[in-house]
């Protein structure tokens, strides 16, 4: 079945959906952090080396980070404005 959508904005809604995830995926991770933290009296050691991954996880931010302010920016255009809602 065709989309009806041009391309351009199934980019986009494609684009809203992953930033989306990533968006919560973010905030669930940090809410955990701050609950690991919390669970061991305040303080928390995180060693970026111990696996060795450092390099992936500064790469795959450098990646995502933009996507996820694109996400937010289109995510705000799609919302009606006041004039639509009234």
């Amino acid at each position: 079945m065709p989309s009806r959508l041009p391309a351009r904005e199934r980019v986009i809604s494609l684009l809203v959906v992953i930033g989306l995830i990533q968006a919560v995926g973010l905030g669930a991770f940090f809410a955990f952090v701050l609950g690991l933290i919390y669970a061991n009296g305040g303080t928390v050691t995180l060693d970026i080396q111990h696996f060795g991954e450092a390099y992936f996880e500064y790469w795959l931010m450098v990646i995502l980070v933009p996507i996820l302010t694109l996400t937010l920016f289109y995510a705000l255009e799609l919302l009606p404005s006041k004039s639509e809602v009234s």
